[in-house]
């Protein structure tokens, strides 16, 4: 089986893995549906069904004791985001991804800055206007993406340095004990690769992945919900 764009399929569950590691992203703009819903669950199975090129029904997701959706016999993690009211499924193969989005702030005040480091801070209070708020909004993203997929607790956001040097966004995660949690069922890695995401105008968004990834190929549909194919 392969992911399809519509311009380069991708083997992601055959044998032969391919050299490059990309982070797969579906937006589905904005839901009304729960994300405990079983109507939740159906618009996620379309959306993995129509990233893998497969019938809807052929896809095997189910639920972990956690309640959150996953992918039974694959190798394939899943990250299902419905931060903001809008539903966003990542798909990465053999590691963990988790997602934030959130929509970019218009305005912020000192308080935000309690969640970033004092590197952070300077970042952001050097830029002006509309780019400071813009840089806020991407560092929460970056931090929340890293915690959901270490386990840790976004009290540790002050702590998680997501101004990362080099290409590869490495960051250092809390240290938290190797137990099931909401976000990281198996554990607490000792690192996230986090990267932005083109999303929507407006809105922010970024990925966390276990392992370094050679990139991301998205698709956009607004259709999800309605059950079109």
């Amino acid at each position: 089986m392969g992911l399809n764009n519509g311009v380069v399929a991708v083997d992601v569950l055959s044998g032969s893995t391919p050299a490059h590691r990309w982070l797969h992203v579906a937006w589905a703009g904005r839901t009304t549906v729960d994300r405990g819903s079983p109507e939740a669950l159906r618009a996620v199975r379309r959306m993995i069904g129509r990233m893998l090129g497969i019938a809807q029904q052929d896809v095997p997701l189910g639920r972990d004791p956690l309640g959150r959706p996953r992918l039974d016999g694959w190798p394939l993690g899943l990250a299902v985001c419905f931060d903001s009211g809008r539903l966003t499924v990542a798909l990465a193969r053999d590691m963990t991804v988790a997602l934030s989005l959130q929509e970019i702030l218009h305005c912020w005040s000192s308080a935000d800055l309690l969640a970033l480091t004092s590197t952070e801070s300077t970042w952001v209070t050097e830029a002006p206007g509309k780019l400071a708020c813009e840089r806020l909004t991407r560092l929460w993203t970056r931090k929340e993406a890293a915690l959901r997929l270490g386990g840790g607790p976004l009290a540790a956001a002050s702590e998680t340095e997501v101004l990362a040097d080099g290409r590869d966004g490495k960051v250092a995660l809390p240290v938290v004990p190797r137990a099931a949690s909401h976000w990281a069922p198996t554990g607490s890695p000792a690192v996230a690769y986090v990267r932005d995401l083109t999303a929507r105008p407006g809105i922010a968004a970024a990925a966390a992945t276990s392992e370094r990834i050679d990139g991301v190929r998205s698709w956009h549909w607004d259709d999800i919900e309605d059950g079109r194919s």
